[in-house]
């Protein structure tokens, strides 16, 4: 059974995974990040960066913490007002 998402390892220093689908590389569902703590992995949504407190920790596997990702994409604003 293949993932419907894809790891690309981070560049430029940053250590971690950008979470992308499988069928569309162009559609990013996060990042996750190994911490050295009981944590393990930890999923952060598009937009959030490792460091700024608003990653989700506990995951015991990248790919446990990349299908969160893929399941609880992050809502986007409807635009609806009232």
């Amino acid at each position: 059974m293949s993932l419907p998402i894809r790891f690309i390892q981070a560049r430029n220093g940053v250590v971690g995974y950008d979470v992308r689908d499988a069928s569309n590389p162009d559609i990013s569902y996060g990042f996750v990040w190994e911490h050295g703590g009981a944590s393990r992995w930890v999923a952060e949504f598009p937009g959030d960066f490792a460091g700024a407190g608003s990653g989700i920790p506990g995951f015991t596997s990248r790919k446990t913490a990349g299908l969160f990702l893929y399941s609880y994409k992050k809502p986007e604003p409807s635009g609806r007002k009232g």
